[in-house]
């Protein structure tokens, strides 16, 4: 794909003003988020038996409206697309008509089952007028005009498919009428979204003759006037040539080709990493901001086709691929929609695409850029708030270690990373590396660090400053001492004063045996201790906005001195509770280990909001007659 200079695209966008074509309200007014839901092609487009042609029937559709209601529309998937297929003919006045075959209650029907099910409704169509239109020559709904009008002469193609549709002149009165026309009557169907395929310069056509830039303007000036707000993409592979004219007159552009295998697959590796490759020249173009973050010149989301990950069986993707190509969909804020049979969508799938950070990643809009190239690729997401969203992709055919360095993406220092697919936490300095098997990527979120570590000292030593310990490997340890205290003022990982404070009671402090080293060991060494049963608790309150908008996690560090019994404590926030094992003469030995009523050493609550919480850490049940339930340490880690 050709790139071009900012200077270029600068020029093209004063070429669409130089045409006099002005930029319609809607078509970036309404659309600040990449739509989602789901597209009948996929399954059109296999060879896997039982689909493939044919398959595109009323009865399927209600079918697949039903189970996007039953599992992905609660999620935000509630566009419901028909592709290719659902015509079959035209009116008196040349517009399209449903296949009566295959949808023998045509659109509005199936339009009423879709919007019952709480769905927007989508229809595919192309530029021109078919061949078959123009031969028999109908008139054009309230003109004088028809079509034959209206049809460029000499003919030529309309579009990228062939000459079956015929170029219509924009320029003879009725053409825009026409196609107000078909708009209108597709409002009055009950249509919500319209693809426009075979769109040129794209579609891998370049021909001067095949230029369908007045059709999409022709289009979205109809959908301006019909009085039902309608998306419009525009498809396939389009040229990024004329960027700006496409912002204008489009909410989505696919960029690429098929994602489909058109084999006994939906998709495969091939298809899907085409995109990495094209999308980096498209992604500083896209998003709600529009062209030069000018809103007058419209907006537009870059569409990478179906995200097919759905259903391991069926996707032609391993389980890395389809992690893969779900994070780069949503890095590049594409429009999330499946082409896979909802019917049969297997757990991991489901997984992937509710994802809760992935589907907020890309409907917050901010498209990520490529910092790296190559098979070891590099995208970075700046989110607007002093983080960044990182994906690292490795797209070779063997295992390989991807890295960023943190000046790459405007950081530097310690900086929190946050595994998005894992779960899991760590402090890193100067940059961060990921070994990533053949296809895999990892998805992190980096930002200052937001930490908040207090050590209960107990009967053994008070931590310093410079001391780094806990799963989330943090300095600036908070010590509380004694078994019991308030007002505690409680600093962040820098130093820094977080302006939360600390309250806590237990019967006793205690220690147990490890050797007193500094670090983890020595933060798991002494601990609030119960007597018979006693609950203790700990209260933070006062937590900064920081931790209250953007969610925390909770680890508490749990070892008790129980040389001669196995013990399970329980330790509870709210309505959750974790029980911890910890097995007869077992001290910490400087490895964490995550307990969730398993063996252990600390217990982790995720996703809190509030500016206070209360742990309490209670005894369950021990091999001998003393009850226990130790709480070491905690750490508060912001999101």
């Amino acid at each position: 794909m050709k790139k071009l200079s900012v200077l270029s695209r600068t020029l093209a966008c004063a070429a669409v003003a130089g045409m006099g074509l002005s930029a319609p309200a809607h078509a970036q007014a309404i659309w600040q988020k990449p739509y989602m839901g789901w597209s009948s092609f996929s399954l059109q487009a296999t060879t896997i038996s039982g689909y493939g042609n044919g398959w595109l029937t009323e009865w399927q559709m209600q079918v697949q409206s039903a189970e996007l209601k039953a599992t992905l529309q609660p999620y935000g998937y509630n566009y419901f697309n028909i592709d290719s297929g659902w015509a079959g003919g035209f009116d008196g006045y040349g517009r399209p008509s449903a296949n009566t075959s295959t949808f023998p209650d045509g659109i509005p029907w199936i339009a009423n089952i879709v919007h019952g099910n709480g769905q927007k409704l989508g229809v595919y169509w192309v530029p021109g007028v078919g061949s078959d239109v123009y031969n028999a020559n109908p008139p054009i709904y309230g003109t004088p005009y028809h079509i034959q009008d209206i049809v460029a002469q000499p003919l030529a193609t309309g579009d990228a498919f062939g000459s079956w549709h015929l170029k219509i002149d924009f320029t003879k009165p009725g053409a825009q009428e026409y196609i107000n026309s078909v708009i209108n009557q597709f409002a009055a169907w009950g249509v919500d979204f319209l693809k426009l395929d075979g769109v040129s310069p794209g579609s891998d056509q370049t021909l001067s003759y095949c230029d369908n830039r007045p059709d999409v303007q022709a289009y979205q000036t109809a959908i301006q006037q019909c009085g039902r707000p309608m998306w419009l993409t525009i498809s396939w592979r389009i040229s990024d040539a004329y960027i700006p004219f496409w912002q204008t007159y489009s909410n989505a552009r696919r960029i690429d080709d098929d994602i489909d295998a058109y084999s006994s697959t939906l998709t495969n590796w091939k298809q899907t990493n085409l995109r990495f490759g094209d999308a980096a020249n498209w992604a500083p173009w896209a998003g709600a901001h529009g062209y030069n973050n000018n809103y007058s010149m419209g907006s537009g989301w870059n569409d990478l086709d179906s995200i097919d990950v759905g259903n391991g069986s069926m996707d032609g993707l391993t389980n890395n691929e389809r992690q893969t190509a779900i994070t780069f969909w949503a890095q590049q804020c594409s429009p999330l929609y499946t082409g896979d049979d909802l019917y049969h969508l297997d757990s991991y799938g489901v997984s992937l695409l509710t994802n809760p950070f992935i589907i907020a990643m890309d409907q917050a809009g901010n498209v990520a850029t490529q910092i790296q190239s190559g098979n070891s690729q590099v995208w970075s997401t700046d989110n607007g708030d002093g983080t960044r969203t990182v994906g690292l992709y490795n797209l070779g055919s063997g295992s390989a270690t991807v890295s960023v360095n943190w000046s790459a993406i405007g950081l530097s220092g310690n900086q929190q990373v946050h595994d998005v697919w894992a779960n899991t936490d760590i402090v890193a300095n100067g940059g961060y590396s990921a070994s990533l098997a053949s296809h895999a990527c990892r998805l992190i979120k980096v930002s200052t660090p937001h930490i908040i570590s207090l050590d209960f000292v107990g009967s053994g030593t008070a931590m310093g400053s410079s001391e780094n310990a806990g799963v989330v490997g943090a300095a600036s340890w908070n010590n509380a001492s004694g078994q019991s205290g308030s007002g505690l003022g409680l600093v962040d990982s820098s130093g820094a004063s977080s302006g939360a404070s600390a309250a806590w009671s237990a019967s006793a402090v205690y220690a147990t045996g490890v050797t007193d080293t500094a670090g983890s060991k020595r933060m798991m060494k002494g601990y609030l201790d119960t007597y018979s049963g006693a609950t203790s608790t700990v209260t933070v309150s006062g937590l900064p906005s920081y931790y209250t908008t953007h969610g925390y996690d909770v680890y508490v560090y749990s070892d008790g001195s129980n040389g001669g019994a196995t013990r399970v404590y329980k330790y509870a926030i709210g309505p959750s509770n974790i029980q911890i094992n910890d097995a007869v003469n077992t001290d910490f030995s400087g490895a964490f280990t995550q307990a969730s009523s398993s063996a252990g050493n600390y217990a982790r609550f995720s996703a809190l909001s509030g500016s206070s919480f209360t742990l309490s850490a209670t005894p369950v049940s021990s091999t001998d007659a003393y009850l226990r339930a130790p709480i070491n340490g905690i750490q508060i880690v912001g999101h």
